[in-house]
């Protein structure tokens, strides 16, 4: 099998769908030949960027045997049927959400138009299959094959008490006697965090005060999430973390609690598969959700996950006072973890996109 794979959204670059894009292109090259082009810089250059995509692929086609061509996500679409029409290759792709609900009228009508006329869509949760669906894509073109997990960030073994200190000293912030709730992502609108930390957080203290709220990530959120906890004084409670280091996160996700996903509806913007619940539930934290879009699709088979409608903050206070109480079993979050490594590594997930791969190859 010979792979030509197209990604737009790749490292240096830092993001859900360059971290999938990489992660399956890694797992493919290991077990067949994959000829790779890819843009790990800003979107703003994609006019430059796509026609040399296209030269480049022109190039590889003209000079290699290639068997599939494979396209990391739906942005880049005409660029795929395009090279479909000119080598006679098979072309599939990857739908992840952002790319199939994007509002703007001139995208929805000439790259999902583009879309349907490859030949394989790999969706990445029932969410993004049925908004595929509405816009025309053929049923019958569809698969649903899930993103997956790396399993970097768990640590055997650990001295809970011995991590504690050192992000105590990392983070200038008290832990050891607190519990810790945590979430992780780009502060946009759609993450729910300035919702969750202005509704949720002051209910929580009025039952309790021996927790703390960390937030991982960054985003154009930051600044009115910064002016809502200092409004409200919960200085002590939340604390923005912004980007950390690798090792300060596994630290960080091996001695926290909770890991919250306060999602909340955003026209013309989704969450694809909440990949970052899983990678959170792998570690041994308890996770609560929003009930939206692709979330459902990564928790459907998680026992200890809780699904949460958007805008509860009632049920969301319940459900995380509930939790700070209760103890965790070792065993349960044992089977937790061998039941995500086995149904979502990445060897897993590549493994299903190679069958996909073979079987439109051989048509």
């Amino acid at each position: 099998m010979k792979i030509l794979y197209i990604s737009r959204k790749f490292p240096p670059s830092i993001g859900g769908m360059e971290k999938v894009a990489y992660e399956l292109y890694r797992q493919l090259e290991r077990k067949e030949e994959v000829e790779l082009i890819k843009w790990g810089g800003s979107n703003k250059w994609l006019f430059i960027v796509v026609p040399f995509f296209l030269l480049k692929s022109f190039l590889i086609l003209f000079t290699k045997k290639i068997n599939i061509i494979y396209i990391a996500d739906g942005s880049i679409a005409p660029l795929g049927f395009i090279l479909k029409i000119f080598s006679k290759k098979p072309v599939i792709m990857t739908a992840h959400a952002l790319d199939i609900v994007y509002s703007n009228k001139i995208y929805q009508y000439f790259v999902l138009k583009s879309i349907a006329k490859l030949d394989k869509i790999i969706c990445i949760s029932n969410y993004t299959k049925n908004e595929c669906i509405k816009r025309k894509v053929p049923i019958e073109k569809i698969t649903i094959i899930t993103n997956g997990i790396s399993d970097e960030f768990y640590i055997e073994n650990m001295n809970k008490k011995n991590i504690l200190l050192e992000l105590e000293k990392t983070l200038k912030i008290p832990l050891e006697e607190k519990k810790i709730i945590i979430s992780v992502g780009r502060l946009v609108k759609r993450k729910g965090v300035q919702w969750f930390v202005e509704n949720v957080i002051p209910e929580i203290l009025k039952k309790r005060k021996d927790f703390v709220y960390l937030v991982i990530g960054e985003g154009v959120m930051n600044e009115k999430i910064a002016k809502i906890i200092a409004e409200k004084k919960l200085n002590k409670h939340v604390k923005l973390l912004g980007k950390i280091d690798t090792t300060t996160l596994k630290f960080i996700y091996n001695s926290s609690n909770i890991f919250i996903m306060p999602n909340i509806p955003v026209k013309g913007n989704a969450e694809g598969f909440g990949l970052v619940t899983l990678e959170a539930a792998s570690c041994g934290l308890s996770v609560v959700a929003s009930n939206l879009e692709g979330i459902k699709d990564a928790l459907r088979d998680y026992k200890k996950g809780f699904l949460i409608t958007p805008y509860d903050k009632n049920e969301y206070t319940r459900i995380i006072n509930d939790l700070l109480n209760s103890k965790k079993e070792n065993n349960a979050i044992k089977k937790t973890r061998e039941f995500i490594i086995m149904n979502y590594s990445w060897n897993t997930v590549s493994e299903k996109y190679l069958n996909e791969f073979t079987k439109l190859a051989n048509k």
